[in-house]
């Protein structure tokens, strides 16, 4: 969605806002209720995404239910902006812990399974090209990653000229959380590491 409309902008300051927002790590709270929060009030019309709450990741795991919303523009020509907490009632959870759980000691030896020390490495270790490959090749074709429309078709036709920057992409990934400046990080979808998921 754009967050302009009418005549354009600083792109070298879009850049740099943009390169300041990924350095620094901060996320771009969704709008909801409006598409722009400001608008020039003149004939020759622009509306843009001015107003905007940028916030931590410690932030947003603190507050996972937090909501950016957009309110009705009246005499100001900047629609007014809301930080808050959606709280929805989905009813009783349906998973409660009691206390006395704790009361009997887990016995390993009675059948609770857990990973063996080279699982737990393997789970952290760097993705091998046949992995992936594998991963890839082994999912329907016809499923998309994201809103683009490129479904693992399109990357299995084209597996040729795109292996080397999907393998970069994900090595990076891997390597320190970060994604690559020109993907939005709503786009990930995670590929279980496992033969039949």
């Amino acid at each position: 969605m754009p967050e302009r409309i009418g005549e354009g902008c600083n792109i070298g300051a879009v850049r740099c806002f943009n390169g300041f927002i990924l350095q620094t790590k901060i996320v771009d709270i969704p709008l909801h209720g409006v598409t722009f929060t400001w608008s020039n009030n003149r004939e020759k019309e622009i509306w843009a995404r001015l107003d905007i709450f940028l916030l931590s990741l410690e932030m947003l795991s603190g507050f996972p239910k937090i909501v950016h919303k957009g309110l009705p523009m009246s005499l100001s020509n900047h629609n007014p902006i809301l930080l808050g907490e959606m709280n929805v009632d989905w009813g009783p959870s349906p998973f409660r812990f009691y206390n006395w759980w704790l009361e009997e000691k887990i016995d390993n030896e009675r059948g609770v399974k857990t990973l063996s020390l080279e699982q737990k490495l393997a789970l952290e270790g760097y993705f091998r090209k046949e992995e992936v490959m594998v991963a890839i090749t082994s999912c329907d074709g016809n499923k998309a990653f994201g809103p683009d429309g490129l479904n693992l078709n399109f990357i299995k036709a084209n597996w040729g000229e795109i292996e080397q920057d999907f393998t970069n992409f994900i090595k990076e990934f891997h390597k320190d959380g970060s994604i690559v400046k020109d993907l939005n990080h709503t786009f990930i979808a995670i590929v279980p590491k496992v033969g039949k998921p």
